[in-house]
């Protein structure tokens, strides 16, 4: 049985969860690309009938580039498009067999193992490890478990499958930490992050109620929120993610850095946004948005948190 460890990090939409995996399974590391790991961009307020959740520029956007993981650990995803439902079955078993895990493209209709992809179509990136004994593939879904392996029958992959996606290895030369350290500071530089934090909270300011922007499922008491998403997902995974490549260029520089006190304080910051996202879900079901979102204002500074994106 192959030995894979799905990567589950808040912060990260599904390809990148498995990019992000595949990534540690071959090389036996990941942490350099988390160099372009952060985000916050807050798009253009127009009017107060424009969507906070919408503004966020996030969702299945991919944030680290796929271009970065092969310029960094030389690991590319090649797809492949097999319109035959046999050829592309006997693809996939033969390079599993061949060439190890192999990333695949389908809906998340059809995996079965969380309740609330039953409810929609939705592309959804998986993990194919290998074949099992019950007309079926064992995966890995890194956006749902670390630690847990997945079954996917062979009639829900066939229903499913868009794309087969193979990993080709490249060498590559090894990227001095100083570097890394330069291709950190360019990007958090390009976000251009005053201006968004500066129309966050013009958007803030100009929303009195939040009705619009949460829908209850018919499934338990699970709500379907892109800004309940960002505020309680993306934004502090971001800063969780960033902690950990502070910490990761601070193991790797043999001294010459020490951001352990920056990946502290980011770490800081990732807990008062999933605090700022339980006052907005609360402000949301008491229907007090006018009244929280004083609370918010007066609570976290924004502007005092800029000074800690930068390295250098």
């Amino acid at each position: 049985m192959i030995s894979f460890t799905p990567l589950k990090k808040n912060g990260l939409n599904c390809i990148e969860s498995c990019l992000l995996s595949l990534t540690n399974h071959f090389c036996d590391e990941y942490q350099a690309v988390l160099a372009k790991s952060f985000s916050f961009s807050f798009g253009l307020i127009n009017d107060s009938s424009d969507k906070l959740s919408y503004n966020f520029n996030r969702g299945e956007r991919i944030i680290i580039p796929e271009a970065f993981f092969k310029d960094i650990y030389g690991i590319e995803n090649i797809a492949y498009d097999i319109p035959s439902i046999e050829k592309r079955f006997n693809f996939t078993k033969t390079n599993l067999k061949n060439n190890g895990p192999i990333l695949m493209k389908t809906s998340a209709y059809h995996c079965k193992w969380l309740e609330k992809y039953h409810l929609y179509e939705e592309i959804h990136f998986i993990i194919i490890l290998a074949m099992t004994q019950k007309d079926s593939f064992l995966c890995a879904d890194p956006m749902v478990s670390s630690h847990e392996l997945f079954e996917l029958s062979f009639e829900k992959f066939h229903l499913g499958c868009e794309y087969i996606y193979l990993v080709k290895r490249h060498e590559v030369i090894n990227i001095e930490v100083k570097n890394i350290v330069n291709i950190a500071y360019e990007h958090l530089l390009s976000l251009k992050l005053k201006s968004s934090f500066d129309k966050f909270i013009n958007a803030i300011n100009v929303h009195s109620d939040l009705s619009n922007y949460y829908s209850s499922i018919n499934v338990s008491s699970y709500v379907s929120s892109d800004l309940d998403r960002s505020l309680g997902y993306y934004i502090p995974g971001a800063y969780e993610l960033y902690a950990e490549f502070l910490l990761y260029l601070t193991n790797k520089s043999d001294g010459i850095f020490n951001f352990n006190n920056e990946a502290n304080m980011y770490l800081s910051i990732s807990k008062l946004w999933y605090e700022a996202r339980c006052i907005f879900l609360k402000a949301y079901y008491q229907k007090n948005f006018e009244i929280n979102k004083n609370k918010i204002l007066s609570t976290y500074n924004f502007y005092s948190i800029i000074k800690y994106f930068f390295l250098i």
